[in-house]
């Protein structure tokens, strides 16, 4: 993988910015958009951070040489001091949690500037990798960007990795994922022979994705019948929920002993 190596006045650590990982199962990594790359970054300090500037990610503990720590997603901040942090995400990990407030001073946060992501919390002076809002600006923007497929199990199963558009913010277990024809076939075979005798199967009448149950799986007996949806791109996919929990598919750590 391809690497620079920066440095940052005041400081004698060398900074290594490496491009964007590629997604995994386990791991989901936005692309940039086309031309934006992290060849532009630079490295400030936390509180030197402006508006809209494109946060890349933050470095691991130093002194001596920091590597880049790639956060998942990328955004536009929207620097603030935490004491006057406006986030109304009720289910945000960093405010919930809470910094305290006797040491607020000592922190910056730098949340996106779409106020849909948790709140990004650093010391004022640690250094993060940007690239600054007037260069991202000759770019395509960031919602440009094809969305990346995450991966999902049904819970408690071995049924999967199944590939589906992002969950939300909002998305709980039992809301539905959107999946491609393909995939929606295979967690239909999925379901019919690993799970046989559990009382819930599924049959396609031409284009419909049917599933149907007895009292073996639940109180009534019952039908749901899922229509393909055509998205805005042209492509047919089949939003399935409702039938059984999903988890996020976590990949396994890897035994490094």
């Amino acid at each position: 993988m391809p690497t620079r190596t920066l440095t940052l006045i005041g400081s004698t650590d060398r900074f290594v910015i490496t491009d964007r990982p590629l997604s995994t199962p386990g791991d989901r990594y936005q692309p940039l958009p086309e031309g934006l790359t992290t060849d532009l970054a630079i490295v400030v300090p936390a509180v030197e951070v402006h508006q809209g500037d494109v946060l890349i990610g933050t470095f691991t503990s130093g002194p001596g040489v920091r590597h880049l720590e790639h956060p998942e997603t990328v955004h536009h901040t929207e620097p603030r001091e935490i004491a006057n942090c406006s986030c109304k995400h009720d289910d945000c990990n960093p405010c919930t949690d809470g910094t305290d407030q006797s040491s607020w001073h000592r922190y910056v946060c730098l949340s996106a500037s779409d106020d849909f992501a948790d709140c990004v919390h650093v010391f004022r002076n640690a250094p993060v990798a940007i690239i600054r809002a007037e260069v991202a600006a000759q770019f395509p923007s960031l919602d440009t960007v094809p969305v990346e497929p995450e991966w999902f199990t049904v819970d408690s199963s071995s049924h999967g990795p199944y590939p589906a558009l992002p969950a939300n913010r909002f998305w709980n277990a039992h809301r539905g994922i959107s999946v491609t024809r393909q995939t929606a076939e295979q967690i239909a075979t999925d379901l019919n022979i690993l799970d046989a005798g559990c009382g819930l199967t599924a049959t396609w009448k031409n284009d419909w994705l049917i599933f149907t149950w007895d009292k073996r799986y639940r109180a009534e007996s019952g039908q749901k019948i899922i229509e393909p949806v055509e998205t805005t791109d042209g492509s047919v996919r089949y939003v399935i929920g409702g039938l059984w929990p999903w988890d996020l598919y976590e990949a396994p750590e890897q035994d490094t002993a």
